[in-house]
């Protein structure tokens, strides 16, 4: 039986950082707030990390919700401790972003 060494960029070399689905995004920082139904502080000094929609949300012609084909925008949603994880995850996954915010 052979012994194979498999390495870093064995087959592949490391490409280019991020991720091809978000080419072209860009994301959105912002400090959650907390929320004003609830007296709970919980999550309430975490950073989020949303893309902006790349199409405009559409009105669903049957029972009248609000829907799309932008995912991304929609359902994801990152969240970190600190402003500057936050930046760094950006930054390392090639993303512009919009700027940090207070509030939310």
């Amino acid at each position: 039986m052979q012994d194979w060494t498999i390495g870093i960029g064995h087959n592949n070399p490391p490409g280019p950082a991020g991720a091809p689905w978000l080419a072209g995004r860009r994301a959105r920082i912002r400090r959650r707030g907390r929320s004003v139904d609830t007296a709970g502080r919980a999550r309430a000094g975490t950073w989020d990390l949303t893309f902006e929609r790349e199409t405009p949300p559409e009105i669903e012609p049957l029972m009248g919700w609000t829907g799309g084909t932008d995912t991304l925008a929609a359902e994801v949603a990152l969240t970190f401790p600190t402003r500057a994880q936050a930046v760094a995850y950006a930054e390392r996954q090639g993303r512009p972003r919009e700027g940090a915010r207070e509030g939310g």
